[in-house]
């Protein structure tokens, strides 16, 4: 049964008419808050190895404009790598910017986000996360010819901003 939109698969859910659903990570910390232990997450091995998001840059922009470029990812790696050392330090943002969020699941959410998730990676990530993403589109049908990621892909960026800030040993 496909039942479209989060927020209708929640009701679903929550009133019973369904047993198991996909939703969001902050979806489930809302459910979990609101009925503690009701609802439990379903481990689905190396899921959250793919990724849905990254950075892309027109090319001509990025010509002419590389150093900003360099800059702006040194300057987001900080950013990470700040959230890492203190995550707390995103609470107050959390609550400014999504102010229907409860505010007694933020702190769970950006834990979540850190560790199940793995987000806000402190050296930016690598293609391995792209090559996952493409190997799972692929073999579930929903890319219909593999990508070689090696050719979507230009690091030059991020190995400029890496020499600036430096590398974190043991971390992606």
């Amino acid at each position: 049964m496909v039942i479209p939109g989060g927020e209708n698969r929640i009701v679903a859910i929550q009133n019973n008419q369904i047993d198991a659903t996909l939703v969001q990570l902050g979806d489930w910390l809302n459910l979990d808050s609101k009925a503690p232990g009701r609802f439990r997450v379903i481990r689905t091995g190396n899921l959250f190895n793919i990724s849905g998001a990254s950075f892309w840059a027109n090319v001509d922009w990025l010509r002419k404009n590389e150093e900003v470029a360099i800059a702006y990812t040194a300057e987001l790696l900080k950013s990470f790598r700040m959230v890492h050392a203190n995550p707390k330090i995103l609470e107050p943002l959390v609550a400014k910017h999504l102010p229907d969020m409860p505010k007694n699941i933020i702190a769970p959410a950006i834990k979540a986000y850190l560790e199940i998730v793995r987000a806000w990676p402190q050296n930016g990530g690598d293609t391995s996360i792209l090559d996952d993403t493409v190997k799972f589109f692929t073999e579930n049908g929903e890319l219909k010819t593999a990508v070689n990621t090696k050719e979507l892909v230009d690091s030059r960026i991020l190995n400029a901003a890496l020499a600036k800030v430096g590398k974190i040993s043991g971390t992606r």
